[in-house]
């Protein structure tokens, strides 16, 4: 009965993914404007013809900062 409980653990930790490291490049770009987000998006946009992927975006409603973190795919 060890045994099989032995072997049954070491199949399914097998079938447990890796999770491979974010290499990729993640630029930062700061809007500070009333326009809005559309002011970092049209930065992005201009900076990755073929798109791009979002990380991260911080916003001060006080200072009206706007802060954006994109990776072009």
């Amino acid at each position: 009965m060890k045994k099989y409980l032995v072997i049954l653990v070491f199949l399914l930790s097998a079938c447990g993914g890796v999770n491979q490291p974010d290499v990729r490049r993640w630029e930062t770009v700061s809007c500070s404007s009333n326009k809005g987000w559309d002011a970092c998006m049209s930065v992005a946009a201009k900076s990755c013809p073929k798109g791009f992927d979002l990380r991260n975006q911080e916003e001060d409603m006080m200072t009206q900062k706007r802060v954006m973190q994109f990776s072009c795919k």
